[in-house]
């Protein structure tokens, strides 16, 4: 889809090419917000480092409600001309600014646990689940900017086993649990990390699902078998 989009987009250099721009803008900044978040999980996050975060949340939103701006101002001088485009743009858009929510959540929770959560086996699979979390951010990327459909499909798959793992895991803390009341602090912080994962997993597949299935289907792994 991003192919027949983008090749409109270039026959009309205009607010619509401004907001695509944007919303590329957006995922470099998520990337980079969940890179630094991540990378400080076995240490303390300093105000400095939480504020940065914050400051990047905030220029989300402002990106987001820039974009839904450019899109309906074009679309009204345009008399709807690039509709779909405008339509995808603004669906995709509630994502990027979602991984920027909880990039900045994530924050909070390290923030919360002050000082070195000794996460053990747990701690490789968090650094496992980073790793392909960050390829997903580089394949939902070129998905997107380069109407790379291979990249998109791949990061279907990629999100499925992501989200597996993390479901997984989450249930074996909640059955290793003695009791409801004896829950360790490195158990909760896990619970809570595992699901701002999977859900930052989740956004990105439904951007790169915007590259291979038609509208009505954006965020939805099985279009292709409807």
């Amino acid at each position: 889809m991003w192919k027949e989009i983008w090749n409109l987009i270039r026959q009309h250099e205009d607010l619509l090419t401004e907001a695509f721009t944007d919303a590329a803008d957006m995922l470099a900044l998520d990337r980079e917000m969940f890179t630094v978040v991540v990378e400080s999980l076995d240490q303390e996050l300093s105000e400095e480092i939480l504020g940065d975060i914050k400051e990047k949340d905030r220029a989300l939103n402002v990106k987001q409600q820039e974009i839904r701006r450019k899109v309906f101002e074009h679309l009204a001088v345009s008399k709807g001309r690039d509709l779909l485009s405008g339509l995808v743009l603004t669906s995709i858009v509630i994502d990027l600014e979602r991984i920027g929510d909880y990039a900045k959540n994530m924050g909070e929770v390290v923030q919360i646990f002050p000082g070195r959560l000794e996460l053990g086996e747990d701690g490789k699979l968090l650094a496992e689940l980073r790793g392909e979390i960050v390829q997903l951010f580089d394949m939902t990327r070129r998905a997107m900017v380069e109407q790379h459909e291979a990249s998109a499909r791949a990061c279907l798959d990629l999100y499925g086993r992501v989200g597996k793992k993390c479901n997984v895991s989450l249930e074996r803390i909640v059955a290793s649990a003695k009791t409801d009341s004896a829950v360790s602090k490195t158990d909760l912080a896990m619970v809570l990390m595992l699901r701002f994962f999977k859900r930052t997993a989740a956004h990105l597949k439904n951007i790169a699902s915007a590259t291979v299935a038609p509208f009505p289907m954006i965020g939805y792994r099985k279009f292709e078998n409807r």
